[in-house]
């Protein structure tokens, strides 16, 4: 999941919201970038090993002589999230920026596959409705994810922004009391910074 970047314009979009990029090398080769808004956050890292992380923050904290760092990571970056949370004082799961669904299906599709790529789905189904759109039956039978309208009547029927909170929110204080199959919620809804506008 990410917002669209164009090769002439990667550079521009990485220094947006007051942010500076750093290419991170090792033995003179380009082995990732770094997007930071100061010294002690990183608000976005790409790396061609997940073994890198922990010699890069390292090397992090001795070029600018900080005693701490706050590094934003996608929620469904396993390998990312695993090598940070080897060595992590703490971590806090957020939303990663505030959105309006307009195509639940598409959205749901999209979410579904990259929740099953990276984190893994069980099998389940369930029916929902937002607003007065059509009902939706959602499915994950032997791996295989589909979405499509139904006739059923929904077992969850929200408006907008609670079906988002449902769905995406790692809040379950705000989420309503309806259940999804085990596993699947929260779907994942991330874009860096850099991609918000």
């Amino acid at each position: 999941m990410t917002g669209g970047r164009p090769r002439e314009d990667f550079e521009i979009i990485l220094s947006s919201w007051n942010c500076t990029p750093y290419i991170v090398k090792k033995d003179g080769e380009v082995k990732g970038y770094i997007v930071s808004n100061g010294p002690e956050g990183i608000g976005e890292m790409t790396l061609s090993c997940s073994c890198l992380v922990k010699p890069v923050i390292k090397a992090w904290f001795e070029r600018f002589g900080i005693r701490r760092l706050s590094v934003v990571c996608a929620s469904y970056d396993a390998k990312l999230n695993r090598e940070l949370a080897s060595f992590s004082e703490s971590y806090n799961l957020t939303a990663g920026f505030h959105a309006r669904v307009v195509n639940l299906k598409n959205v749901l599709e999209a979410t579904m596959a990259l929740k099953k790529e990276t984190l893994g789905l069980k099998d389940g189904e369930m029916v929902l409705q937002m607003d007065e759109e059509k009902p939706l039956i959602v499915k994950v039978e032997n791996g295989e994810i589909s979405v499509s309208e139904t006739d059923a009547e929904p077992a969850i029927k929200l408006d907008r922004l609670t079906m988002q909170q449902f769905l995406f929110g790692y809040n379950r204080f705000t989420s309503p009391d309806a259940k999804a199959p085990e596993g699947w919620l929260p779907l994942p809804l991330h874009l860096y910074s850099a991609d918000h506008f």
